[in-house]
């Protein structure tokens, strides 16, 4: 190609690029800075340096988030660049209430960054927009309530049971535990259980149990989206393209797993339809009756299984945190005071974990306390997933430009000392009386580890009835240490996850009696 063809093409195509690629953020981060935001911009990078360099500077990537309430106190919001992408990070709680509670009609989730979980999750909860999540949320909370969740304590109490005694009999060595590790599986597991019954337990794809995938997919969705350069400049269809071996695997792994849990889906509604009263405690029985009673709109056997998808891999994610981080606080922050009282509501409440109620539950005010303040000094999602304006429109008084991701910021309002006193300080105590309480009653928004509003996870009462069960039964079964006693929770973001850089590992030394 002779040279000046070359420059006649290359010269334009480089100027397009550096246009989309740098000048046209950085005019919409301007844009944003013009009407009260606080505003960083880095070409290309974005705001993904500053997580980077928090991380040995801090240990901590989310280190400039967490003071940013207090920091900057007037700021209308938080506006950065990721990639050629402007992000709007909202911190104030008007702001937070209009967008979470107004959000549809101007708002899609980004197919470009939503698109690995949808390969796994479908058209459930997490996915869909407009009407179609009004019908989904709507038929889902119908089931998912309290009077259900009275029911299904049994259910749960087995799963966890039967997992922390298995580890305690057949694991051969038990002096370095990874127990996030343990509780991804435990979580999928007791949710797996409450949506199919026993026939969940068990079922595999190619050898790998359906459990391990789901924990799996978790981990690796968002991971290939927001870590992998090229599937941020080209979207889905890089995923969809990519012939590396990992992205194939997971192509190939969620088509099989969505045939499996369709497969036990029609398996079990046919039963269903035969008269059989198999998972009379169940989910999917409740949204069979559904659906067998007329309700208009109820869910097809392929939405069923989209939904159960979608609450386990995406909505299940705070649960699977709380027990290796709570177990790490309890020893690490608490006071011994603290402990004694968190000991006798064990011995008092789960002495025989098989007779437990929803009620005796409740009163576990400690345990409340400890999963309450893990989840908000620790939360596995500190900011919302991000949602694409696809609209000009005003949000209170912010002119939001079509094309802007909008999210919301909680682990800002964590660490904002107007809301939490000591907010650098693992402090259980606070939610048991003061300020922090009387905070977050008079203003829900600053506190949001299962999202608000409309949009707030309909699962949220069961994530906790389950954390609090697997840290009790966890206390109840064995002492713990940490396997190196210099260990230090240092963190790390992978794709939309809060988690610590290296595994939380313990020495666990089984133990019959309770905690005294």
């Amino acid at each position: 190609m002779p040279l000046s063809l070359a420059l006649l093409i290359g010269v334009p195509a480089s100027l397009v690029s550096v246009f989309f690629l740098i000048v046209k953020p950085y005019l919409r981060v301007r844009f944003y800075r013009k009407q009260g935001c606080y505003v960083r911009f880095t070409p290309l990078l974005g705001y993904t340096h500053k997580i980077l360099m928090n991380i040995p500077l801090h240990g901590d990537p989310l280190y400039s988030m967490k003071h940013l309430g207090s920091a900057e106190r007037n700021a209308v919001a938080f506006g950065c660049n990721i990639a050629h992408t402007v992000q709007l990070n909202l911190i104030k709680p008007e702001m937070i209430k209009e967008f979470a509670n107004n959000d549809v009609g101007n708002y899609i989730r980004d197919p470009n960054y939503t698109h690995t979980l949808s390969l796994v999750e479908g058209k459930g909860l997490m996915m869909v927009e407009g009407d179609e999540w009004k019908r989904t949320r709507k038929l889902l909370t119908s089931v998912m309530h309290n009077e259900f969740l009275k029911t299904a304590i049994p259910s749960m109490v087995n799963t966890i049971d039967n997992m922390w005694e298995d580890l305690k009999r057949n694991r051969k060595d038990l002096n370095a535990i990874d127990i996030m590790h343990e509780s991804d599986h435990m979580t999928a597991e007791i949710f797996g259980t409450l949506y199919f019954g026993d026939r969940y337990k068990g079922i595999k794809f190619e050898g790998r149990t359906i459990t391990e995938l789901l924990v799996r997919f978790r981990r690796e969705a968002l991971t290939m989206a927001f870590l992998t350069p090229l599937y941020m400049i080209f979207g889905k269809k890089f995923i969809e393209w990519s012939p590396l071996k990992r992205h194939r695997q997971y192509r190939h792994d969620a088509k099989g797993v969505r045939e499996v849990i369709l497969s036990l889906t029609n398996e079990i509604i046919a039963e269903f339809e035969r008269g059989s009263d198999y998972g009379k405690n169940t989910i999917i029985r409740a949204l069979y009756e559904q659906r067998a009673s007329g309700i208009e709109g109820a869910f097809t056997n392929e939405e069923i299984r989209d939904q159960f998808l979608s609450l386990i891999v995406t909505g299940n994610i705070s649960t699977s945190h709380l027990l290796g981080e709570a177990a790490y606080y309890l020893k690490a922050c608490c006071s011994q005071e603290f402990k004694n009282n968190l000991r006798r509501e064990i011995e008092t409440y789960l002495k025989d974990p098989y007779r437990v109620t929803f009620d005796d539950l409740g009163k576990m005010d400690h345990m409340t306390a400890l999963l309450k303040e893990t989840l908000r000094y620790s939360p596995a999602t500190p900011f919302s997933l991000g949602k694409l304006a696809i609209r000009d429109h005003k949000l209170g008084n912010l002119n939001v430009k079509k094309g802007t991701m909008v999210c919301c910021m909680s682990i800002s309002n964590h660490f904002d000392e107007k809301n939490f006193e000591e907010p650098f300080t693992f402090k259980p105590e606070r939610w048991l009386s003061g300020p922090s309480v009387a905070n977050v009653a008079r203003e829900p928004v600053i506190y949001t580890p299962f999202w608000t509003g409309q949009r707030a996870c309909p699962a949220q009462h069961i994530a906790m009835t389950q954390a609090k069960l697997c840290v009790g039964l966890f206390l109840k079964k064995f002492d713990y240490e940490l396997t190196d006693p210099n260990y230090k929770m240092e963190y790390m973001q992978r794709s939309f996850c809060y988690e610590p850089k290296e595994p939380i590992r313990y020495r666990l030394t089984p133990r019959e009696g309770i905690i005294g």
